[in-house]
């Protein structure tokens, strides 16, 4: 049987871009995207002789905390921590000394104090478990439920070819002495560090990579896959039959045809018979092998491919009496099957088994 599957244009585009050990850099506070509600929040950094200066505030100049608290957070995206998802800014940095970021150093927090519930946790991530027999422990991977301590703290940090990066996040909600805080003015520098920027960023992290760390741009080994194609599934050998409509239905016009197995072309016949008109080409001798039952062969239509079967001519002429004649066929009862050893055509079934004892 044959079957026909359209296949799109094939765009192969690698882009490389930096990934911070399972997080990724966060844009600055003039590139993140964000969603700006009624009340507007601003966000500055820049570095200073001291490190980072980063300036966090709502556009007015104190959030009324029962009646803007979700305005606030509605301006920032969200991003899960310790079991909420709390309204957060991100904000890359980059430090010449890792243990220079031990502590950040507020001068300015402007907040109120809200109720406990003006942010609620999110749902669990790990569903519940029914375990009847109790074989299952889940206490070690409780996900901890808590607010942050301050409104703006170390999110992540490592090491990225040999640069120390850390990933900054404010985030209004924060507890303090048991209370939950909302803050509308946060003033803080970051000892030691110089803002990451995210138009350089994959340059400058990426600069003294090895070659054999940088992915390669790597075509396809089959050229069709670049190409608009359609795919013939074969799982029967013999001359293949593909009429002009099918072919036109998978997309392909019916001129330039062509077929290939494996990168490698196939001879082919086209058949003009106005509306019954085909394609036709011989697949074998044998389909498949010891994991598929079928061969995908693959049918273009731009003329790149193109390989006819050649004709002979088929008039009777003298030859020699013979009496003998050979004959080649298959054997087909192979029920041994030796994972580790194959024969001549690389197939691992064989008829029987011949043990030699010495």
């Amino acid at each position: 049987m044959i079957f026909l599957r359209q296949r799109s244009r094939f765009l192969s585009v690698f882009r490389l871009f930096c990934l911070l050990s399972m997080w990724g850099v966060a844009l600055p506070a003039h590139a993140q995207q964000t969603v700006v509600a009624a009340s507007a929040v601003n966000l500055s950094a820049e570095t200073s002789a001291n490190g980072v200066l980063i300036q966090w505030g709502d556009s007015s100049s104190v959030i009324a905390a029962s009646t803007d608290a979700a305005a606030a957070a509605s301006t920032l995206p969200r991003l899960r921590y310790q079991g909420y998802e709390l309204p957060m800014q991100l904000v890359s940095i980059e430090l010449d000394n890792a243990d220079s970021l031990s502590s950040l150093q507020f001068e300015q927090v402007t907040a109120e104090i809200v109720a406990a519930d003006a942010i609620q946790p999110a749902a669990p991530l790990m569903p519940a478990v029914i375990d009847e027999q109790g074989e299952f422990d889940l206490s070690q991977n409780v996900e901890e439920i808590a607010l942050p301590d301050s409104p703006a703290f170390v999110l992540r940090a490592g090491v990225v070819n040999g640069k120390n990066v850390a990933i900054l996040a404010i985030s209004p909600y924060y507890s303090e002495n048991g209370s939950t805080k909302l803050a509308s003015q946060i003033r803080f520098v970051a000892p030691g560090a110089r803002m990451l920027d995210a138009a350089d960023a994959a340059t400058s992290l990426l600069a003294d990579l090895p070659q054999a760390a940088v992915i390669p741009n790597v075509r396809p080994s089959n050229p069709a896959a670049e190409k608009l194609a359609a795919r013939i599934i074969v799982s029967a050998p013999g001359m293949q039959k593909i009429p002009f409509s099918a072919i036109s239905a998978a997309g392909l016009g019916t001129s330039g045809l062509g077929v290939t197995y494996n990168g490698t072309a196939i001879a082919t016949q086209i058949v003009n018979n106005g509306v019954n008109s085909e394609l036709r080409f011989y697949a074998g001798p044998l389909i498949g092998d010891r994991w598929n039952d079928n061969q995908v062969y693959w049918l273009t239509a731009d003329g790149s491919t193109p390989l006819s079967m050649g004709t002979r001519k088929v008039i009777p002429a003298t030859a020699a009496s013979r009496n003998q004649a050979v004959e080649k066929g298959y054997w087909r009862k192979t029920p041994e099957y030796i994972s580790r050893y194959a024969g001549p055509d690389g197939d691992h079934w064989f008829a029987a088994t011949l043990d030699v004892k010495a």
